[in-house]
């Protein structure tokens, strides 16, 4: 058929449609992420089952007729949509900074800031503990 758009233009629009879907899975299985080995291979595999199937589709065959599945156009686009939310999230993550810890004060005592500093190895003393209002 050698993809001949003018004659059959739904069919030469698939036949690129599932070799770029197959380009980019077949990419996306080796994108940065910390997607497992065997997602890894599963991503790699559907790239080179979808991009053989463009090929033999826009190359290959030569039969009158054709039968486009509904699969072949929604299940590209859905693992091709997952892989690229799960690099945004990755590197969004690997770019995130953590901010530096807050010091917890226990209820009562001042902060460290406002006390004398205390030499190494010594708690900090405080005053004796101040009675509540209306039992002195």
């Amino acid at each position: 058929m050698l993809l001949h758009a003018a004659a059959h233009p739904f069919w030469a629009c698939y036949a690129i449609l599932l070799l770029i879907t197959g380009v980019t899975a077949f990419v996306l299985a080796f994108a940065p992420g910390e997607d497992s080995i065997l997602f890894r291979i599963f991503m790699f595999g559907c790239g080179l089952a979808f991009g053989g199937y463009g090929v033999y589709v826009g190359f290959v065959n030569t039969s009158g007729s054709y039968y486009v599945s509904s699969w072949a156009i929604f299940v590209p686009a859905l693992l091709l949509a997952g892989q690229v939310m799960r690099i945004v999230t990755w590197f969004r993550r690997k770019g995130a900074t953590t901010a530096a810890p807050v010091p917890v004060v226990p209820y009562g005592q001042p902060p460290q800031a406002y006390s004398e500093p205390q030499p190494y190895g010594q708690l900090p003393q405080y005053g004796p503990p101040q009675q509540p209002p209306g039992q002195g």
